[in-house]
């Protein structure tokens, strides 16, 4: 009987510094939104390149065509 109480000690004595060892949950606040902010920044620079596209094209695009002369 004193084995099946020391064993029962031992595991919840076990059990309690594993969960101790974890993540708190202002860590894992920290850690989601440090990732929502690496998000964020990497498509406002996508969002940012593409409208840097689309001003190049519709430059390009307004710029009008030179007229070739064919001498005959």
């Amino acid at each position: 009987m004193r084995k099946i109480s020391l064993y029962t000690l031992l595991l919840a004595v076990t059990f309690m510094t594993l969960s101790a060892c974890g993540e708190t949950e202002a860590e894992r606040a920290a850690r989601e939104q440090a990732r929502l902010d690496s998000l964020r920044t990497v498509e406002q620079q996508r969002i940012a390149a593409m409208m840097a596209e689309m001003a190049d094209t519709a430059s390009t695009a307004t710029e009008e065509p030179e007229m070739i002369e064919e001498e005959s």
